[in-house]
């Protein structure tokens, strides 16, 4: 009990925090999960698991420790990432595996919270939507000083709102899912309500990959409310894969697209061709090891695409597979896919409730999503906003089930 309270204060203190940074653009979402994995970490419990690790945990732990290892030949010099992904993805799901030790007593006490967090970042990007970015620009203006044109303004303050958009999709989904579940008329109402403020957070801010992932998070909900546990081992087994074929796939995908169609997809997309053709050539130059850990933030090259000279590796390859294999190679990307098929089996074997499968296949569906054509692999507010995502769907009403 002293141990499901601490998780408990941990959720209460956390939650608040999360709605303010989820709406500051999610970047210090990281910080705050790393506090509270650590605040709420059940090492007693975990040390079973520690003892006699499943085949996914081992296999997880050498993916890491792969890439973290392959920093030693990456042309990047900084280690910051090495030590993110060292140090603090580990300690991000010290938090959602603390939250699955707690009893329903004590998760109908943090239920509240994880609405509140989730309707309050809605609703503050449901204003910025009407307003087209206000507060954001009001912000920039008054406190940090910009002095450029509004014009010119508009990008930064989509990129951020877009960003925050993602974990508060995450968020609302299983939000939806707790008021619906709930059963009382009131709470019906709200999970309506919170419906729609996801569609309108998906749909502004110039950011397609969050209405893609809304839809794929919403299709992959409505799979695991037929198939509960089914549908998220089939989305884990066809991430890994998507990963073991990324490059094939991509050079197949590449090859069939005629001009005319690349032509009339808007800009951000046929970008993002000329980036995955790039990491294609780049993983065949080093497809065992690959070229380690960060070194998409040096590789680069310029081409003409539409009248203007764009780069070809703009920081990272904005899909996961291709990622995998250009920093890890057919090592790396090995280990992550079968990490990731040892994971499915795992979960074969876990007893969740009907609401928390259906949860955590939404959460998982606008994540793959988003790391598939969106942000890079790496990024730690990300892989936090996932560890909450998951918290939210651990504490999700209902019996188990088998």
């Amino acid at each position: 009990m002293k141990l499901e309270r601490r998780t408990l204060w941990a959720w209460r203190i956390s939650m608040p925090l999360a709605f303010l940074l989820t709406g500051a653009g999610g970047l210090g979402l990281a910080p705050l999960v790393w506090l509270a994995g650590l605040g709420a970490a059940p090492f007693r419990a975990l040390w079973p698991y520690l003892r006699r690790p499943s085949p996914a945990l081992v296999l997880t732990l050498a993916a890491l420790g792969w890439y973290c290892l392959s920093f030693a030949w990456s042309p990047y010099e900084k280690p910051e990432e090495l030590y993110k992904l060292a140090f603090a993805t580990p300690v991000f799901a010290l938090l959602p595996f603390a939250v699955s030790r707690m009893g329903e007593e004590t998760r109908a006490a943090a239920r509240p919270w994880a609405v509140f967090c989730a309707l309050a970042a809605l609703g503050y990007l449901f204003m910025e939507a009407l307003t087209q970015g206000h507060l954001n620009m009001s912000y920039k203006l008054a406190v940090e000083g910009y002095e450029g044109t509004l014009d010119g303004l508009m990008p930064f303050i989509n990129r951020t709102l877009s960003r925050a958009a993602t974990p508060a999709i995450m968020f609302g989904g299983a939000a939806a899912v707790m008021l619906w579940c709930a059963g009382r008329t009131g709470a019906r109402l709200l999970a309506v309500a919170c419906a729609i403020l996801l569609v309108v957070a998906a749909g502004a801010f110039n950011m397609h990959a969050n209405m893609v992932g809304l839809a794929a998070g919403s299709v992959a909900a409505a799979l695991a409310a037929l198939r509960p546990r089914a549908t998220l081992q089939a989305i884990i087994w066809g991430t890994a894969l998507l990963i073991l074929a990324g490059p094939v796939l991509m050079a197949a995908v590449l090859s069939v697209i005629p001009q005319d169609m690349r032509d009339s997809v808007p800009l951000s997309w046929e970008w993002r061709l000329e980036i995955w053709a790039y990491a294609n050539a780049l993983i065949a130059e080093r497809p065992i090891t690959g070229h380690g850990l960060d070194a998409t933030r040096v590789l680069n090259d310029t081409t003409e695409l539409r009248g203007m000279t764009i780069e070809l590796l703009p920081l990272h390859v904005h899909n996961a597979p291709l990622h995998l294999w250009l920093e890890g190679g057919l090592v790396g990307a090995g280990l992550v896919a079968a990490a990731l098929g040892a994971l499915g089996a795992w979960i074969g074997r876990v007893r969740l409730s009907r609401p928390a499968w259906i949860s955590l296949a939404f959460v998982v569906g606008v994540w793959l999503v988003n790391v598939l054509v969106g942000y890079g692999l790496w990024q730690e507010w990300h892989h936090a906003a996932l560890a909450l995502g998951v918290g939210f769907s651990l504490l999700q009403p209902g019996r188990k089930i088998a």
